[in-house]
């Protein structure tokens, strides 16, 4: 059985062989899952030594976040330009991006492999939090806490924003893809509605809530 590692991804070294077992691992990943992908597999398909898979690769779960990782690495940087763009078209920007990932063919590969397998594999699960949601979220938090700094919105907790608006953009577009969404709207519909309701909810000169208002259970 590969060893399990139960750390977040440590800090990836590049090079050729790197670059060609990590195309192998999300090949075989894809096509065949986590649990029937071995590391000997993936060696054979990169045409590497196993010990050099594990001189890259300290265990299967490890090679699993890197491969998630390499998918959402492009989606997280948010540049000086981003944060200064008029929020709209910065909100608008970063929910399209995140649209674009989470809908991915190799994005809706490995969603389904976490559906599939998650329940028996929870060191799937875990490497994919570790570089997925933990590495999104707070990078999408940090958004929202530069903007409540510079008074262009008011958000009490931008790591809860954060989470809101981007289970909210992966769940039509996500479900779309995966042939469970009911919606006719579009997703850019969707997206715009949820940048307006932002702006308008959590405006810098929208006055307080009324703090003796009592949340209604449903």
């Amino acid at each position: 059985m590969d060893p399990v590692e139960t750390s977040a991804c440590p800090a990836p070294r590049r090079s050729k062989k790197r670059e060609a077992i990590l195309a192998s691992a999300r090949t075989l990943f894809c096509q065949e899952g986590f649990v029937s992908t071995s590391m000997d597999a993936i060696a054979a398909h990169a045409q590497v030594s196993k010990a050099t898979v594990y001189a890259h690769f300290s265990s299967k779960q490890h090679l699993f976040c890197e491969v998630v990782s390499h998918v959402t690495d492009a989606y997280i940087k948010l540049s000086e330009d981003l944060l200064d763009a008029p929020l709209r078209e910065g909100l608008t920007t970063i929910a399209l991006r995140f649209l674009e990932m989470v809908t991915k063919p190799e994005s809706v590969t490995i969603y389904r492999t976490l559906i599939n397998q998650g329940q028996d594999f929870p060191e799937m699960v875990e490497a994919f939090r570790d570089a997925g949601p933990r590495r999104i979220i707070p990078a999408i938090a940090h958004y929202f806490r530069v903007q409540s700094e510079r008074g262009r919105l008011k958000i009490a907790d931008p790591l809860l924003m954060a989470t809101i608006f981007l289970h909210t953009v992966k769940g039509e577009g996500q479900g779309r893809v995966l042939g469970t969404c009911i919606s006719t709207y579009p997703d850019r519909v969707i997206i715009d509605e949820l940048v307006t309701m932002i702006l308008t909810t959590y405006a810098p000169d929208r006055p307080e809530a009324d703090p003796s208002r009592q949340a209604i259970s449903i």
